[in-house]
């Protein structure tokens, strides 16, 4: 953890955790709330102030990340795209004010392939605490299940089925990609 203070040029390496062996992904985590819309938000910029200054609050609440919301709408998290599901199985994922990610475009076609409700729109914080489930999406994430927002629980602080099954397809659909480009590279 740091705070920079003059102009920097920072490099943060980090294990990319997208195994079975890491427990976000079998016990779910934790996003923290913070209320904040990224500048330009619909593309991907290198200004990670606000998450940096907040980074020791989420890691002292034994959180992974932060959860923006602005104007009593939820957005994204500071490197993830965000999705609930309610209790009709209908799941969102935020229209404005996010960066429309390439794994959450995977996600979308995925949802669509199985042929589950899915609705691209603002989505209220009230309706985003009273979720059934709810995941992340990021390239060096994949699909991470949350179950807690602050003190909130979500899905009684369990992973979801629904969100389960995202993320054994998402898996199957990497897998795939991989093997079609190693044939080609035969």
């Amino acid at each position: 953890i740091f705070t920079p203070t003059l102009p920097n040029f920072i490099i943060i390496e980090q294990e990319i955790k997208q195994n079975a062996d890491y427990q976000g992904f079998v016990n779910g985590e934790k996003l923290i709330l913070h209320e904040y819309t990224r500048e330009i938000p619909k593309i991907k910029t290198t200004n990670y102030i606000v998450p940096i200054l907040l980074q020791k609050k989420w890691k002292n609440e034994g959180a992974v990340d932060v959860l923006y919301h602005a104007n009593g709408f939820v957005t994204e998290s500071s490197r993830s795209n965000f999705f609930i599901i309610n209790e009709k199985d209908e799941i969102l994922t935020p229209e404005e004010n996010v960066l429309h990610g390439i794994t959450r475009k995977k996600i979308i076609e995925i949802i669509k392939q199985k042929n589950l409700k899915l609705e691209i729109r603002n989505i209220t914080l009230e309706e985003t605490l009273q979720a059934k489930e709810a995941f992340i999406t990021s390239s060096t994430k994949g699909v991470l299940p949350i179950v807690q927002l602050d003190k909130y629980m979500i899905s009684n602080g369990k992973v979801g089925q629904l969100t389960k099954v995202l993320m054994e397809d998402f898996i199957e659909m990497q897998s795939d990609y991989i093997k079609s480009q190693t044939k080609i590279k035969k």
